[in-house]
């Protein structure tokens, strides 16, 4: 049974009873398993896709929703005057950065 774990041909052929032509029909019946258990996954991949695409297809338009609305802002009203992300930029270790010439909060 070591020689059917370890899959060496020529090991194979030292069990009692296995011939040449026993030995390539064995790798034959092995290799067109495989070959077909490998085609239901891909069966299976192709038909996820197609679902995939028929459901976003079925979608309804979202566009009317995609604004620049923010509906929550992450500063203070004060500081409306100007952008935060364009103001002042940290910089682990170094501080503030200024960024093309913006005031400094």
């Amino acid at each position: 049974m070591a020689a059917a774990a370890t899959a060496n041909q020529t090991a194979l052929l030292e069990i009692d009873g296995m011939t040449a032509e026993l030995l390539r029909t064995t790798n034959i019946a092995i290799s067109d398993a495989y070959s077909k258990s490998y085609a239901y996954v891909y069966y299976f991949a192709v038909a996820i896709g197609v679902l995939a695409i028929v459901a976003s297809l079925c979608m309804r338009d979202f566009d009317g929703y995609l604004t620049g609305h923010v509906s929550r802002q992450l500063y203070r009203k004060r500081d409306t005057s100007t952008d935060p992300l364009e103001a002042t930029t940290q910089v682990a270790g170094q501080g503030s950065v200024d960024d093309g010439g913006a005031t400094k909060a």
